[in-house]
Formats: C-alpha cells, sequence, structure tokens
C-alpha cells in the first residue's frame, strides 16, 4: 500500500476564520479526530484540497504515508492534485 487516504476533517470549515463564529456546528465530537492519525503514529501526512463546499470553503483530502518515505507522498499527492484537484480558488483567498 502506497499510502492511506481518508478525508482531513468530517466537517467542511467554517466560512468566519477571521472571528468566532457560533452559529457553525460540526456533527462530530472532534473534526481534527482524522489528523491525529499522523500524530499519534508518527508517519507523515499531507492534505490536498479537493473541492469546495457549498460555502465556498475547500474540502480536504488527507494521504498518510509509510514511514521515511515523504518523497513518494508528496508525489502521490501532487499526482492526485494536478488531476482531481481544486481548480479554482476559494473565495476568501487574499
Amino acid at each position: 500500500m502506497d499510502a492511506l487516504v481518508f478525508a482531513t476533517t468530517p466537517c467542511s470549515a467554517n466560512v468566519r476564520f477571521d472571528a468566532r463564529d457560533d452559529s457553525y456546528r460540526c456533527a462530530v465530537p472532534s473534526a481534527f479526530m482524522p489528523s491525529c492519525l499522523a500524530s499519534a503514529s508518527g508517519l507523515p501526512q499531507v492534505s490536498v484540497p479537493t473541492e469546495l463546499d457549498s460555502t465556498g470553503v475547500p474540502i480536504g483530502l488527507s494521504f498518510l504515508g509509510s514511514g521515511f518515505d515523504e518523497r513518494r507522498l508528496l508525489a502521490l499527492a501532487r499526482a492526485w492534485e494536478d488531476r482531481n484537484g481544486l481548480v479554482r480558488d476559494p473565495a476568501a483567498t487574499p
């Protein structure tokens, strides 16, 4: 197996990144739980934007690679992004 591929977070990001937004809700207790795989295992992980959700913020896709194989992991993520990735910047891009 070259990499484990999974959603970076189970919820879209909040469109208000510049201020607190009490209206934002995520249906899971910890939106960042999938990202803990890399921290807990010590394996390399990279996230790429895949598409925009209905509010215009990007949805991320993560690639978790083998130990000490960052070059292959980055090549896989780059190849996927070149083929399928986000084709336009989100509206919030400066």
